[in-house]
């Protein structure tokens, strides 16, 4: 059984009616499974249990209060907002209507499934939202598809990123022993600086390029995560109609509905991203990150030799030297990760005493024993997710307070970009406006007439910085022609636009104000407007 195959039981464990009828809901979603051929959806109750005590609180047992469990279900009325009070009252709906429906759904999409369990997964994991949008949006419980409730009883998480959690963890439930098993770890990935790469700019291309690099490096790293375990396990940021996402899909010959893939130029992607490991092995986990450490070393690479390619440089020694010396410069890599398991028993509070102060770990303890004595369920795993989580981040700005810090010899000018390295590229005139007395010259001189929409005659710029400057030259085919003739405003054109248009908007009111006078001179009869 592969892995995915576990992960389309786990996605598909709860339908996604659920809230609209609570005491048949295992029904429904074993009938819906089935209709697309999946079967032992059930089986999942590990992930399931984790997920749910992740992201709900606990409620209190419900013979306290003399009731029958099925009492404690109450009907779908509200959608409460997870960090207010904020409140949406669902308008009236059909329950027969909105359960007939969703059947529908899956037969319809049974027939557009791919025969592959990843690719089943990754299509209902796409899919499903837009096909149940689809269905209902001329209802009034349509638009309200997207943040349908997991569980009535606390209404502020939805049952689309309950079933995505659950299908990203890895554990069993024994039921014999009642005993939960589960193997698994967050992990945290970041590259920079942020700031400074970015705000390093001459031109609006410098701009979007800079942030279009760390964008898409980041997607490069998070792509290593999706092709082993899918989009899921990545926590932060959501790949839900990412563009990248998207076009990942379709470029794996999956159909993708209301698809993004076009915005692919978006630099959409953070820097960094958190993501569920269902491993816990020292060994697994940091070979992993180096894959996709390397991953976006190699992308970065690529980059820059397709670029210095593009411009006919790659066979100059001069370039191939600078090059490898100055990008490994760049991007500053930092990764972390907190295995939720310690040997083979699961991790405890007390385990995270190293990160927090004695009295926050005495309040986890207390409330942790609180719950175990009150609550209807006891927690697990999932309810030590926001300490480990918070955790993660110390971990990583500890890490990252250890600054990497490489010597390299650097002559000549500096980059006019950077301002940090030596500018290794120039505008050809350069070279005949040095002066006698200047002992260090460019290295590598470009036309600028021919290029002179990635270099003036008064700039040098540093490997790295000319990478950025003309990525386009590395996009265009990377990317089916997208970033063909891609181009950009000036920085003045920017900075005048607001002038402009209040110039024109006057500038209408003053032609028409003229018109009128001169056709009163003229005479109207002997007035013509062409």
């Amino acid at each position: 059984m592969s892995n995915f195959t576990d992960k389309l039981k786990a996605f598909l464990h709860d339908p996604i009616d659920k809230c609209f009828d609570i005491p048949t809901h295992i029904q429904r979603a074993k009938e819906y499974a089935e209709i697309i051929g999946v079967s032992g959806v059930y089986e999942m109750k590990g992930p399931d249990e984790i997920a749910s005590c992740m992201e709900r609180s606990f409620l209190p047992k419900p013979e306290k209060y003399g009731l029958r469990k099925e009492h404690f279900y109450q009907e779908c009325t509200e959608i409460r907002h997870p960090f207010s009070e904020g409140k949406i009252y669902l308008p009236d709906f059909d329950k027969k209507r909105i359960l007939s429906e969703v059947k529908t759904v899956f037969e319809n999409i049974k027939t557009a499934l791919p025969q592959d369990d990843k690719d089943q997964f990754l299509y209902l994991w796409r899919n499903l939202m837009e096909e149940m949008f689809d269905k209902f949006k001329d209802l009034p419980i349509g638009k309200y598809i997207p943040v349908l409730p997991a569980d009535t009883r606390m209404p502020d998480h939805s049952i689309w990123e309950h079933l995505k959690i659950a299908s990203a963890i890895k554990a069993f439930k024994d039921k014999e022993n009642n005993q939960l098993y589960q193997n698994n770890s967050l992990f945290l990935f970041s590259i920079g600086p942020v700031q400074s790469f970015i705000s390093q700019a001459r031109k609006t291309q410098d701009l979007f390029m800079g942030s279009f690099i760390l964008s898409y490096l980041t997607f490069k790293a998070i792509k290593v995560v999706v092709d082993k375990y899918g989009p899921t396990n990545i926590i932060y940021p959501d790949l839900y109609g990412q563009p990248l996402m998207d076009y990942y899909l379709e470029k794996r010959k999956i159909k993708v509905k209301n698809s993004t893939g076009n915005y692919i130029d978006q630099p959409t992607i953070p820097n960094r991203f958190v993501a569920i490991f269902p491993v816990t092995e020292k060994k697994e986990i940091e070979e992993l990150a180096e894959k996709i450490k390397e991953t976006t070393e190699n992308t970065w690479k690529e980059m820059g030799e397709k670029v210095l390619d593009a411009f006919k440089l790659k066979d100059n020694s001069d370039v191939v030297r600078v090059f490898e010396q100055q990008m490994k410069i760049f991007p500053e890599i930092y990764r972390t990760s907190i295995p939720l398991k310690v040997g083979s028993n699961d991790i405890r509070v007390n385990d995270f005493k190293e990160f927090f102060e004695d009295k926050e770990i005495e309040r986890w303890e207390k409330l942790e024993t609180f719950i175990k004595e009150k609550a209807e369920f006891p927690p697990n795993i999932g309810f030590l997710y926001q300490l480990a989580y918070s955790a993660l981040e110390k971990s990583m700005g500890a890490r990252k307070n250890l600054r990497d810090f490489e010597q390299t010899k650097e002559y000549g000018k500096k980059c006019h970009l950077c301002g940090e390295r030596e500018a290794f590229i120039c505008g050809k005139k350069r070279e005949d406006e040095k002066k006698e007395t200047e002992k260090i010259k460019c290295k590598v001189y470009l036309d600028v007439e021919k290029y002179g929409k990635y270099i003036s005659s008064t700039e040098g710029l540093c490997i790295i910085c000319f990478t950025k400057r003309a990525l386009d030259k590395y996009l265009v085919n990377k990317f089916s022609g997208k970033f063909k003739d891609f181009s950009f405003p000036s920085t003045a054109e920017i900075s005048c636009s607001d002038f402009k248009e209040k110039a024109l908007k006057d500038a209408q009111t003053e032609i028409k104000e003229y018109v009128k006078t001169f056709q009163d001179i003229v005479g109207e009869e002997n007035f013509q407007t062409g």
